[in-house]
């Protein structure tokens, strides 16, 4: 069954299939998602993606800002870098603000004239 389903052209199956359950009025809730998604609405997702959208394979903000799948991907990375980077500010700082203590020499055991 599901290789006669690859050769239909998925269009012309959707229609049928909400076609016969729109006579029956008996529409599952999956048609129903389904519908919504291919008409680019994603709200059915939740009340934080309304105003989300498909347009050619992007994902669209609410801000027009579009997020390819690469992107979504990265998000992992581009987190762990800037903690990586926040970290390391800290750490900088520290460092900044220990030599810049008095007598900092002191406690590094370095001869200064």
């Amino acid at each position: 069954m599901f290789n006669f389903i690859k050769h239909i052209n998925t269009n012309e199956a959707i229609v049928k299939l909400f076609k016969d359950k729109q006579k029956s009025n008996n529409l599952p809730v999956s048609v129903v998602k389904l519908l919504t998604l291919l008409k680019n609405d994603l709200s059915h997702l939740g009340q934080e993606w309304i105003g989300f959208r498909f347009i050619e394979g992007h994902l669209v903000t609410p801000e027009d800002y579009f997020v390819t799948p690469g992107k979504i991907r990265a998000y992992k990375y581009l987190k762990m870098t800037i903690n990586f980077r926040a970290e390391e500010n800290t750490r900088l700082k520290q460092e900044i603000d220990r030599l810049n203590a008095p007598k900092a020499f002191l406690y590094d055991r370095k001869n200064f004239p």
